[in-house]
């Protein structure tokens, strides 16, 4: 029974096949995928468009200014390592867990 082939419905409306014994594996792929693009969605909603004074964002900045250069690289490498660090625990990486700092968004 675990080799028969099923439809299941992804969470873009994809009608799409796999095995039965995949398909609990799969769909949480699929929620947690979801999920992620919720909350990158929610965060980009709460980014100041452009025209913005630099001003009224400076007190959400997560790099200041007056740091050293090497500060900031140190910064930015334990973030990186962070992010590096999740996607260890991961079964399979999707483009958009290795998009590190990218300035567009897809």
């Amino acid at each position: 029974e675990d080799e028969e082939w099923v439809e299941y419905t992804d969470s873009l409306g994809r009608t799409r096949t796999c095995m039965r014994k995949d398909l609990k594996k799969i769909q949480r792929k699929d929620d947690d995928i979801s999920r992620r693009k919720s909350e990158s969605s929610s965060e980009e909603e709460e980014k100041p468009r452009r025209g913005g004074s630099r001003e009224r964002n400076s007190d959400r900045d997560e790099d200041p200014d007056l740091l050293s250069e090497d500060m900031r690289r140190d910064m930015l490498r334990q973030k990186w390592e962070k992010e590096e660090l999740e996607n260890i625990a991961k079964d399979a990486l999707h483009y958009s867990d290795v998009r590190f700092d990218e300035a567009r968004s897809h």
